[in-house]
C-alpha cells in the first residue's frame, strides 16, 4: 500500500491497526524504502504536471491566436 499505491505511512499504519515504527521496520526489512518511493513519486507527479501545464499553455495560445484572427475577419466583414 505505502510503496505501491504510495499511501502515507500514518495513514495505513491506522488503517492496518500497527504503529509506524513497525511499518517502517518491515518495510526496511523488507529492503524496501518508503521515503525514496514517495520522493521519487512526488517528482514524477511533479514532471506529469509540468508537462499537462506546458500542454495547456500551448492549447491556450493556439486558442489566442484563433481568437485574434476571428476579430479580425469580423472587423473586415464589418468594414
Amino acid at each position: 500500500m505505502i510503496v505501491d499505491q504510495h499511501m502515507p505511512i500514518k495513514e495505513v499504519s491506522k488503517e492496518l491497526g500497527v504503529s509506524t515504527d513497525s511499518l517502517r521496520t518491515w518495510l526496511k526489512n523488507a529492503g524496501l524504502n518508503p521515503n525514496s518511493a514517495n520522493k521519487d513519486n512526488r517528482h514524477a507527479r511533479i514532471r506529469e504536471l509540468e508537462d499537462k501545464l506546458k500542454a495547456a499553455r500551448k492549447q491556450l495560445q493556439l486558442k489566442d491566436e484563433v481568437i485574434s484572427i476571428l476579430k479580425k475577419s469580423i472587423g473586415i466583414i464589418y468594414q
